[in-house]
């Protein structure tokens, strides 16, 4: 029991010296490629710089709001100091 006791400590000791250094490894290239890019991920486009996107969906008439909508009621206040 105490045979097996030390062998799986050095198991443990060994298996963590090993792979301290590939972790590292590994997380050191992560890095090196997120600054290579720039940051963040930026999706790729087919619009020229400087192209405006329209929203197709966006209500055309926004003067007259329906009684049935969820966004309220304006309420009036007055700043009191």
């Amino acid at each position: 029991m105490v045979k097996f006791l030390i062998l799986s400590f050095c198991f443990f000791l060994l298996v963590r010296w090993l792979l301290k250094p590939i972790i590292k490894m590994v997380i050191n290239s992560m890095i090196n490629k997120v600054v290579q890019n720039g940051g963040a991920p930026r999706p790729q486009s087919n619009r020229p710089f400087g192209s405006i996107n329209v929203d197709q969906d966006a209500p055309t008439n926004n003067s007259k709001r329906s009684k049935d909508s969820n966004e309220g009621e304006y309420v009036d206040y007055e700043e009191v100091k």
